[in-house]
């Protein structure tokens, strides 16, 4: 899980995929905010120079499993 693009209000997040996912589900601090059948996700309306953990989980047919959390810190706000 990587965040790139990272600025005062968003980044966007890529994983790698995995085999057999039907769907990837997007947690930010816990808290479910997408669900996607692709490998990246642009992510706004975030709160400059506050950290947040996002964590994907790989949906397939047999269940879940979760991928790595990441800490993201986005940058101060331009002014």
């Amino acid at each position: 899980l990587t965040a790139t693009q990272i600025d005062p209000s968003g980044l966007r997040l890529t994983w790698q995929p995995s085999p057999g996912t039907l769907a990837y589900d997007i947690y930010r601090d816990g808290l479910l905010i997408s669900s996607t059948p692709g490998t990246t996700l642009a992510i706004g309306a975030l709160t400059p120079a506050t950290p947040y953990t996002f964590t994907v989980v790989a949906r397939n047919e047999a269940g879940a499993v979760s991928g790595p959390d990441l800490t993201v810190t986005t940058s101060s706000d331009r002014r």
